[in-house]
């Protein structure tokens, strides 16, 4: 989800709240609470829920764990202290709908079983509060209400990781595809070269010998060695066409790293890239891509990075995100990493991974500079 996503969500959020506090406001500047204490502490607990509530979308880990844990308990304690705040009004339980809409990230049962608890304090407390008819009816209504935020912020979540998947998937199949139609144009370069040589040039040799052996003739001799001067020539020309043709630039990883940037929903990919890069073989090229490819895939499923940097310099790549560190790395991102450090090694890179608790990771690979081209 990216940062207009988080500001839409977060909005409905406070709206919530709000809605939930204006009874109790109302019923206060009337003056209709006789314990004052009670509603000073509602008042008091109110604030901590909104904050915990701001905390919750900037915080990871087990951090924002705690965090949802007590803004839990504030909203139970919220309900509590007044569950009626006009007489048939009971708006405070929305504070708890709040709540079920910030857990999806969490596991799916330890989801549907925080919002069961939840439901169930709330019932405790309208049984104390109202008849037992009443209080069924409005914990039910309640808990219902939890369940359909926290479904349907479950299915949002997992429709917005499945398109990002798609997109991600797409632009490595575009920068795949890039680098490898280079390669491809490479071989043909290569078959035409190799068919000029082995047909023209075999030709005109062929003809340069018979001229030459013509040129022994006395009544010949003259038209006979221009001819074969001519032969020269045109063969020099086709060696030299064939040694243009086989020449070419060195793979353009550049274009195919492009491709990778984006600025959409999910976390943005910039790509700087210094000018002046050298030629790099395709090998080399295309275990740079992949890693890039790689790097991308872990900040943006395993650390859920927000923002990803990609440098191309003359001598290194460097793939920098703000997610946060797992420790052991995840097995697939482990299985991936190990795939990034054997293939560029085995091309003389020097591939190294810096991390801190909170601030992202960095993975960078040293290639040796001015690397030819084959």
């Amino acid at each position: 989800m990216n940062s207009a996503d988080r500001q839409h969500v977060g909005a409905l959020g406070y709206i919530a709240i709000a809605v939930a506090a204006a009874p109790v406001a109302w019923t206060t500047a009337l003056g209709e609470h006789e314990a004052t204490l009670r509603v000073a502490a509602w008042w008091t607990t109110t604030a901590g829920f909104v904050a915990t509530y701001a905390l919750s979308h900037r915080v990871t880990g087990t951090t924002q764990i705690v965090t949802l844990i007590a803004h839990a308990l504030l909203a139970l304690l919220a309900n509590w202290l007044i569950p009626i705040a006009i007489p048939g009004v009971a708006l405070t339980g929305i504070l708890l709908v709040v709540v079920a809409g910030g857990i999806h990230a969490l596991p799916r049962r330890i989801g549907l079983l925080w919002v069961s608890i939840q439901t169930i304090g709330l019932l405790l407390i309208y049984l104390e509060a109202w008849p037992a008819p009443i209080a069924l009816a409005a914990g039910i209504a309640y808990g219902a209400m939890q369940f359909v935020v926290y479904t349907a912020r479950n299915l949002a979540a997992l429709e917005l990781e499945r398109r990002l998947d798609i997109e991600s998937r797409l632009r490595e199949l575009e920068s795949t595809r890039d680098l490898l139609s280079e390669t491809v144009a490479a071989a043909e370069r290569a078959r035409v070269a190799r068919d000029l040589h082995d047909v023209m040039g075999h030709h005109l040799v062929a003809l340069r010998l018979h001229l030459e052996a013509a040129s022994e003739s006395e009544t010949a001799s003259t038209h006979v060695e221009e001819a074969s001067g001519i032969a020269r020539h045109l063969l020099a020309d086709v060696r030299g066409i064939v040694a243009t043709v086989r020449e070419r630039p060195g793979v353009r990883l550049d274009t195919a790293l492009s491709t990778l940037s984006t600025e959409g929903p999910g976390p943005s990919v910039e790509v700087m890239i210094d000018p002046d890069l050298p030629d790099l073989s395709e090998p080399l090229a295309e275990a740079l891509l992949r890693a890039a490819q790689e790097g991308v895939t872990n900040a943006r499923k395993h650390a859920k990075a927000t923002r990803i940097s990609i440098h191309l310099a003359a001598d290194r790549l460097s793939i920098v995100d703000d997610g946060r560190w797992l420790g052991e790395p995840h097995e697939a991102a482990g299985e991936g990493l190990r795939g990034i450090h054997e293939r560029c090694t085995a091309l003389g890179c020097t591939v190294t991974i810096e991390h801190g608790a909170n601030d992202g990771t960095q993975l960078q690979i040293a290639f040796p500079a001015g690397v030819p081209s084959p």
